[in-house]
């Protein structure tokens, strides 16, 4: 099965988006009894595996058709999406030095949360495999740096061989497709339109494989 990315935009009020906790009186020296300690969090792997999983939210719901119940509520959501299929690997290599350097890992430079999301959304699961969310307080910083890319930019870093060395993610299907850097640079551009439509529209951005 393929690994390929989407991503849609989301209201940061949704009911599966963690919301920021009350803070702490600290006016009192034994506010800090108030306070729960946070239990260590597991580092999730990347690129994710596909596994026989039913896809679960943590209240037991399917993700999936919530999603679809959250955009038929909210009139113009099912507009604001974006596909990039099996592309997402090789926009990652070619937007960020790290994952040239051979870090196959999530990162958290703009361009690797832009590509393949932004914190994970714990409990979580679609097709069995991670969300992660990207909250529209990001989106300012990152539309700034999407508007700066150039296709040149990209170009200087388009080598198939050294994606390939790398494992980058569907890198071998782009041996002998003289034209598909043109293909990728469209795609760049409809994620780049997209970034900057749910920015004007003031909501997160969920990324997750399908």
């Amino acid at each position: 099965m393929a690994l390929e990315m989407r991503y849609q935009a989301v209201p940061e009020h949704w009911k599966w988006i963690p919301q920021p906790e009350a803070t702490a009186d600290t006016s009192s020296m034994f506010a800090f009894l108030a306070a729960d300690p946070q239990p260590v969090q597991p580092t999730s792997a990347w690129p994710p595996r596909f596994e026989t999983q039913p896809t679960i939210t943590p209240a037991g719901a399917d993700f999936g058709a919530e999603l679809l119940s959250l955009m038929r509520a909210n009139a113009g959501l099912a507009q604001r999406n974006c596909f990039i299929g099996h592309y997402w690997d090789i926009l990652h290599y070619l937007m960020a030095a790290r994952r040239r350097s051979g870090d196959a890992g999530r990162g958290v430079d703009w361009a690797s949360r832009a590509i393949v999301g932004g914190d994970e959304l714990l409990g979580i699961k679609f097709n069995s495999t991670a969300v992660f969310f990207l909250p529209h307080t990001e989106l300012q910083t990152t539309c700034y740096h999407l508007n700066q890319v150039k296709p040149e930019m990209l170009a200087e870093h388009y080598d198939v061989q050294a994606m390939i060395r790398l494992g980058v993610y569907s890198s071998i299907s782009l041996l002998g497709k003289e034209k598909i850097f043109a293909e990728l640079w469209h795609t760049f551009d409809r994620l780049r339109t997209f970034y900057l439509d749910v920015a004007a529209h003031e909501e997160g951005v969920i990324a997750y494989m399908s």
